[in-house]
């Protein structure tokens, strides 16, 4: 792990009355089920050197106009809570998720082509025991503290989808419908602004590491 990452984690884990205890638990679990990680990663890697959009939940951002961003150049990026925002006929390519969003369409886009990468932390065990053995997609299991699966070394699906996409080498990655300063959503408002800071640092640590990272603003 870099040390970003590291000091980040040891501060969630101080700062945040969350479950990371099981954390290590959760990434033996996920990675217990049989998902053929290395085809799937030779796949993903086909993506090499395209625009790389996620796209974001943000309460302000019209997901009706997201055809607007795309072009033959662009792969498209969704975190999970952002699923509801992509229409039925827009299969993305890459879906990052921890099981928290609507999994009935995100498994109807694996079976349509999109690759998933599914985080394990210590909170969604019981979610990783009810979906992973009856998917019937390909997917790439991540986690935030193991020593044997894939590491984005990011928090939220956010920053993950950020991280993930560096490593599969975007040309350039931008964040549509991301805003760290109002919580959107289900969930705690106060933990949910908590997480996004979180998440503000991480994706702020890319761009100084000279990732090319550019937002869009809302396009209503």
């Amino acid at each position: 792990m870099n040390w970003l990452w590291e000091e980040i984690y040891a501060e969630m884990k101080e700062d945040l009355k969350l479950n990371f205890s099981q954390d290590s638990n959760s990434a033996e679990l996920l990675h217990s089920y049989h998902s053929l990680s290395d085809i799937v990663w030779n796949r993903a890697l086909r993506l090499r050197g395209k625009r790389f959009l996620i796209i974001g939940n943000a309460e302000n951002f019209s997901g009706h106009r997201i055809p607007d961003l795309i072009d033959g150049n662009t792969i498209i990026v969704v975190a999970d809570s952002a699923i509801d925002r992509i229409r039925d006929d827009m299969v993305p390519h890459i879906i990052v998720t921890d099981l928290d969003g609507n999994l009935e369409k995100i498994t109807k886009f694996c079976m349509q082509g999109s690759i998933i990468f599914i985080h394990s932390h210590g909170d969604n065990m019981d979610k990783i025991r009810k979906f992973v053995p009856g998917f019937r997609g390909l997917f790439i299991p991540t986690c935030q503290n193991c020593n044997d699966m894939y590491n984005p070394e990011g928090f939220t699906d956010g920053d993950r989808a950020v991280k993930i996409s560096e490593r599969l080498g975007a040309s350039e990655i931008i964040l549509a419908g991301f805003d760290f300063t109002k919580p959107y959503g289900k969930g705690n408002p106060d933990m949910k602004k908590r997480k996004l800071e979180y998440a503000r640092r991480i994706i702020a640590g890319e761009i100084e590491r000279g990732v090319k990272i550019r937002f869009v603003q809302d396009i209503s």
